[in-house]
Formats: structure tokens, C-alpha cells, sequence
């Protein structure tokens, strides 16, 4: 008899998928993380910028999920063995974060046509920003969050206003970076 040795493990520890939670996706979503699942996949990283938010109704596009249809989609993704991961984009990509023409005095330059980047000298900004996040956790109940930070300075030139500019992209950058560990970690 011929002897064989069936090696049926992943090569690595994160398998992980990105989804898209709005209020379209759950007849997606409840198809595909069972698919996902099946293919080894054990964490879905979850843009979750549209979610309807208590703390900033202001914010809500028709497009947004409700946070009911989040936390369903986060009890599926567990129900399959798969972590989800919010995805809450900060610093670049936070367009959502103007949606309806809100917190436009969070830009750092106000005359942008496209809003993109919040401006982390602004104690408004975290004012707007940790209540959302604070939602987000107890949506999710992550072990992780992912706050995007990259493409800040894809759309216009970032830092623009006299103080960012002193302190220059990368000291800004750390800056929102710690900023936000420091109030996860809490």
C-alpha cells in the first residue's frame, strides 16, 4: 500500500475578505460569508463609514445600513467562524464624515471641492469622531479596528493650512495615528 500525507491546514493565521455594509448588501453578504467561510477565510474586513449613527444623524445617506443590519451581518460572520473587522476610514478617505455637507469646519482647507481629509489639529474632529467609534465598538465588539489612513494625500494636497504645514504630513499623521490608539485603548 501506497501511503500519502493529506496536509489540510492554511499556510497563514488571518485569511481575510473585504465586504462592503450598506443598505443593499445584506442579500450578498448572507450568501457570500458562508462561501468565505467554506474557503478557509476566518476575518471579513468590514467598511462600516455608512452605518446610520446615532451620535451624527446629520450623516445618514440613503444608502447607509441601519445598525441593526450591522450587527446581523457581524452575527453571521461569527455564526461562520469568521472575525469581522470594522473598517471606519480616517484621516484619508473620511468623505463620509462630510456627508450632506456636514463638519466642513473640520477641513483643513475649507475650499477643497472634495472633502477627503479632517484636520487632526482640530479638537472638534475627535468631538465628532469618538462617539462614532464608540457606536462602531459596540456594534462590533471587535478585538481590532482598522481606521484606514492611507490616500490622505491622494485627492489634494494635505497638510494645507498654516499650522499643518508647520508640523509637516508626517507629524500630523502620527499624531491622529496615536490619537486614536490612545482613546481605543482606553
Amino acid at each position: 500500500l501506497r501511503g500519502v500525507q493529506v496536509r489540510d491546514y492554511p499556510d497563514h493565521t488571518l485569511r481575510m475578505a473585504m465586504i462592503y455594509l450598506d443598505n443593499q448588501s445584506e442579500a450578498v453578504n448572507d450568501k457570500l460569508i458562508p462561501i468565505l467561510a467554506q474557503h478557509k477565510i476566518n476575518a471579513v474586513l468590514v467598511m462600516s463609514n455608512y452605518i446610520q449613527w446615532d451620535s451624527a444623524p446629520a450623516l445618514h445617506v440613503p444608502q447607509g445600513s441601519t445598525k441593526e443590519q450591522a450587527r446581523n451581518l457581524v452575527a453571521l460572520a461569527r455564526l461562520n467562524l469568521i472575525e469581522p473587522i470594522p473598517l471606519l476610514e480616517t484621516l484619508g478617505h473620511s468623505e463620509w464624515l462630510f456627508a450632506n455637507n456636514q463638519n466642513r469646519d473640520l477641513l483643513q482647507d475649507p475650499t477643497v471641492p472634495k472633502p477627503w481629509v479632517y484636520d487632526p489639529l482640530s479638537a472638534r474632529t475627535y468631538q465628532v469622531l469618538f462617539p462614532i467609534l464608540d457606536e462602531l465598538i459596540d456594534i462590533f465588539e471587535p478585538d481590532y479596528i482598522h481606521i484606514g489612513h492611507d490616500e490622505v494625500r491622494n485627492v489634494h494636497s494635505f497638510p494645507s493650512s498654516p499650522a499643518g504645514l508647520q508640523l509637516g504630513f508626517g507629524q500630523l499623521f502620527l499624531q491622529d495615528t496615536q490619537k486614536l490608539h490612545d482613546y481605543l485603548q482606553t
